[in-house]
């Protein structure tokens, strides 16, 4: 059995719009999207990736990974491909961001942890900190406004998710916004194993206290 993968697969094909609901020619899209790629699989084989029964060769990462719209690395291992100049800064400021948030959290009062780095489960699912706010269990993703995009791991579809952005930038004023993840595939689009926005912010809420429940 592969469950893991079966969920990154659910999860990828989930958070796609143009991959159609289970029950209503799901797997069909897959075979027809893969045929059109030249790879030949029937509805059998589908029905067992999505099920953890069986993986896919390895050949099929690529093309799979291609018709999500997410990482290889991503789906095949839930691990990201070699990380490029701009991804290291994405990660370095979101970060910090992380930091900024909790402290913000227990100056009004509530409790963050950061999760153990080696929790693979905490990792697929994209959370940054547990959080307790007034009495309610908070599993949250934090992201940031770097080089004009946010970018949201698919995994935190679940989680609450904030963005974190420096106004004015460059200086010390920050602003913290709540990412609703229904909007955010409405707006934004998949790229390697994540939703991602434009830097344009008014579609959110901002979060201007940590005294009340999220």
């Amino acid at each position: 059995m592969h469950p893991e993968f079966a969920r990154r697969l659910l999860q990828a094909a989930d958070s796609n719009p143009q991959v159609p609901a289970p029950n209503e020619g799901r797997l069909r899209w897959f075979v027809e999207q893969l045929d059109r790629r030249g790879y030949q699989v029937s509805l059998e084989t589908v029905r067992k990736w999505i099920s953890g029964l069986t993986v896919p060769r390895q050949k099929m990462f690529v093309p799979l990974a291609e018709i999500l719209k997410v990482d290889a690395g991503w789906l095949a291992a839930g691990t990201p491909g070699k990380q490029v100049g701009g991804q290291r800064v994405d990660i370095l400021s979101e970060k910090g961001a992380a930091n900024v948030v909790a402290g913000f959290i227990q100056m009004d009062g509530g409790q963050a942890a950061f999760p153990a780095p080696d929790d693979r489960d905490v990792g697929a699912k994209a959370i940054d900190m547990h959080a307790i706010i007034r009495g309610a269990k908070y599993d949250i993703t934090i992201t940031t406004l770097v080089q004009g995009r946010i970018r949201i791991p698919v995994g935190a579809s679940e989680n609450i998710i904030l963005a974190v952005a420096r106004e004015p930038a460059p200086s010390f004023g920050v602003k913290v916004f709540e990412i609703d993840w229904e909007r955010a595939l409405e707006l934004g689009k998949l790229e390697k194993g994540a939703v991602v926005l434009t830097d344009d912010l008014s579609p959110w809420r901002e979060v201007k206290s940590f005294s009340e429940r999220l």
